[in-house]
């Protein structure tokens, strides 16, 4: 019963933060324009304030875990290539098998991670899922690049994404807090303060704006591509990749980073990256609305195992 009522008490937060984007947005209170300016000032401001406060404020030394990092990002490339095959295998069509790759390897893990982890390990130090979670977009990016220069061919861009990540503001921000919590400097208590509180808006406000974004459109003719990636995405990824970790000595804060990185839902950004790939964008918003969707049923399904085995 108890793990019942940890699972439900992580999740639920999710799932009523996005219901209530959704309702505003139903509602008239934002439109697209809104939504995005808002978000775009999330990334900016908040985001890297969480992540550099949550590294900030933890011991360096436990904060970065060799083995945990370097697992996820070897299994992030392995479900990479696997992608690459399972997407030429379920549509002949080139702009499907950009975003069918995409949905499947890249992860909404800088929206759903961090709030997730703070929910399952609500009193411990969760700065090691902070930096499991940049490592996830360096290494995400990373193989955007390799997977742009397969569908697009075009370089120009290509060196657009390479630059994206070097300002990238998640990076930014959690690069600062590795450096100044490894050398011990410490930041003035107002300029503390500050980021603070910044980091305790970014989780809400990000899932609210991931809610407001929904919109259902479009749905019947990329059906087909869009159960397969919500499948792939939401089940058979976690299935393979949890279990293994467990395998291998993965517990709590760790299995929670693991459970960000490989369980959440598709990443918003793969819509920018379709359209720069000349990719189907219709299946890419969709992918993304109905995997974020579903993702409160499914993360609650994989906590919950994770408790039960013992390992959160």
């Amino acid at each position: 019963m108890d793990n019942l009522v940890v699972c439900i008490n992580a999740v639920m937060p999710l799932l009523i933060t996005m219901l209530l984007g959704f309702a505003a947005r139903r509602l008239g209170m934002l439109g697209d324009n809104e939504i995005t300016k808002m978000n775009s000032a999330a990334f900016f401001f908040f985001v890297p304030c969480l992540l550099f406060d949550s590294i900030y404020s933890a011991d360096i030394s436990t904060a970065i875990n060799i083995k945990l990092l370097l697992y996820t990002s070897l299994g992030m490339t392995a479900v990479f290539f696997a992608g690459i095959l399972a997407a030429r295998k379920i549509t002949g069509d080139r702009k499907k098998q950009s975003v069918v790759l995409l949905g499947i390897f890249r992860s909404n893990c800088a929206i759903l991670g961090m709030p997730l982890a703070l929910n399952l390990i609500p009193d411990g130090d969760i700065s090691a899922a902070a930096v499991l979670i940049v490592v996830v977009g360096l290494v995400s990016n990373v193989l955007a690049v390799v997977c742009m220069s397969m569908f697009s061919g075009e370089r120009q861009r290509i060196g657009a994404v390479l630059w994206d990540m070097v300002k990238n503001p998640l990076l930014i921000g959690s690069g600062l807090g590795i450096l100044f919590a490894g050398l011990g400097w410490r930041l003035p208590g107002f300029a503390e303060r500050v980021v603070s509180d910044f980091a305790l808006v970014s989780s809400p406000l990000l899932l609210f704006l991931l809610g407001a974004s929904f919109k259902f459109e479009g749905v019947e003719q990329n059906g087909r591509e869009l159960w397969f990636i919500c499948v792939t995405r939401l089940l058979l990824v976690p299935a393979i990749f949890l279990p293994l970790g467990w395998f291998m000595g993965f517990r709590g804060v760790e299995m929670a980073g693991l459970i960000a990185a490989f369980a959440s839902p598709a990443a918003v950004t793969s819509f920018t990256l379709a359209q720069q790939m000349d990719g189907d964008v219709n299946l890419a918003g969709n992918m993304v609305i109905f995997t974020s969707a579903l993702c409160p049923l499914t993360l609650f399904g994989w906590c919950m195992l994770a408790k039960i085995i013992g390992a959160l």
